[in-house]
């Protein structure tokens, strides 16, 4: 039933899919309801939209945790948020463990940081990887920096060619990051055109160390 729901709510057919997602729900089925949250707030059904992450998240759904949170944020309930986004993390979901690691780096808690992208790596999440690879790149553990970089690389994530690339420049290894400056606009990342363009203009200047993922 939830499978068939989100089939109808991708082809736009609201209310078939409202139909399904409530059978779903009838049946316990905590999955609809945050595809059903997300549907409403598609639709501009913030009141919808919370209520029904918010009944997910009561009854344990990591996702309707981080659904709900993400609610909060968009309404500059900034404690409430942090808060969900907690218990999200708590119970195992990665872009949770994601947003709250670069919460913790905006504090200068670093440690803290550290700890929960490498817990959301091990999900496989290329952002945690990305984010990862940034706060030990800041730290100078250069290898294991790339090596979390070449990991988000092979999950598709071009943030990690353009970090990856950033880094290799520090080092003075020209080469190497103009490969990946290269790789990451021909992906279409911005930052990578950017840096490719000015590595090719003239002589190279060390950027910062590389920054969040984007």
């Amino acid at each position: 039933m939830v499978s068939l729901g989100l089939l109808l709510d991708r082809r736009g057919d609201v209310d078939e899919a409202k139909r399904w997602y409530t059978a779903a729900i009838e049946a316990g089925e905590t999955r609809a309801m945050v595809n059903l949250g997300e549907m409403l707030g598609r639709l501009g059904d913030e009141d919808g939209e919370e209520r029904w992450h918010r009944t997910a998240a009561d009854l344990g759904d990591a996702r309707g945790m981080d659904a709900l949170a993400l609610v909060y944020d968009r309404q500059g309930r900034a404690a409430d948020a942090e808060s969900w986004y907690e218990k999200a993390a708590a119970a195992g979901h990665p872009a949770a463990m994601v947003e709250l690691g670069l919460r913790r780096l905006g504090r200068g808690q670093h440690e803290a940081a550290e700890d929960l992208f490498r817990d959301a790596t091990a999900t496989g999440n290329p952002d945690a990887m990305v984010n990862l690879g940034n706060v030990l790149a800041r730290r100078d553990a250069t290898a294991e920096a790339v090596h979390w970089y070449r990991a988000a690389i092979t999950a598709g994530h071009s943030a990690g060619m353009v970090n990856l690339g950033r880094l290799m420049l520090t080092l003075g290894r020209s080469t190497e990051a103009e490969h990946w400056f290269r790789h990451a606009a021909a992906a279409g990342h911005p930052e990578g055109m950017h840096h490719l363009r000015n590595l090719l203009a003239g002589p190279v200047h060390s950027p910062a160390r590389p920054g969040s993922a984007s």
